[in-house]
């Protein structure tokens, strides 16, 4: 009788373990609580590269772009979009609704700060050789450029978003006019954008008419 006993409950500890088990949280101090197989002594995925410092990472920390797991393709994230300008260049346009726990705004400065951090040498990794693909990160200054064309006379503007543009080539185009859109990517479908714009500004004209 022994062993069949032994077996019934070694099959119901098997099923107890295969079980899934919610994750509880004190709903009072709204607190989530987890069990790891080892300490973490770091949240930072980059310093401690550990499985459960990753897991932990993905909760904490979004990246310019993820994976989407259901499409299998890359999607933006932090980037409002991206695009492959060359075989070893990426250009992103980033979101401007995102901000730091302090409250600072996120922006190009802070990629170019982590690319620059991962990649130098100085910055003591464990698996610093996974990042040794990046050559560098630098930021368009739109700005710069404007001002670097107004100098001659030319008229040149830099709106901050993708909207900004679309609201002020809708304000200032006039009839008759040919806006040329130029882009190496779709960058948040500003093509249409601009045309559906266009078109509204059209059809409210007639009716005022």
């Amino acid at each position: 009788m022994t062993p069949s006993v032994t077996s019934a409950f070694a099959l119901a500890a098997l099923a107890l373990l295969a079980a899934p088990v919610p994750v509880a949280a004190q709903k009072s101090k709204n607190t989530l609580r987890m069990a790891f197989l080892e300490a973490t002594q770091s949240t930072d995925p980059y310093m401690d590269p550990k499985p459960e410092n990753n897991f932990l990472g993905h909760g904490i920390f979004d990246t310019l772009i993820t994976y989407d797991e259901t499409d299998l393709r890359f999607m933006p994230l932090l980037a409002k979009s991206f695009t492959r300008i060359d075989d070893k260049t990426f250009e992103f346009e980033l979101r401007d609704d995102v901000k730091w726990s302090d409250g600072e705004k996120f922006d190009a400065d802070d990629v170019v700060y982590t690319m620059g951090w991962v990649t130098d040498p100085a910055t003591k990794l464990r698996f610093q050789a996974d990042w040794a693909f990046i050559a560098g990160a630098e930021k368009l200054d739109v700005d710069a450029l404007a001002t670097a064309l107004r100098a001659p006379g030319v008229a040149a503007e830099a709106p901050g978003s993708i909207d900004a543009i679309v609201e002020r080539v809708a304000e200032i185009a006039a009839s008759g006019d040919t806006v040329v859109a130029m882009s190496n990517g779709e960058f948040g479908r500003i093509h249409e954008r601009i045309l559906g714009r266009l078109a509204v500004r059209v059809m409210a004209g007639r009716r005022d008419g």
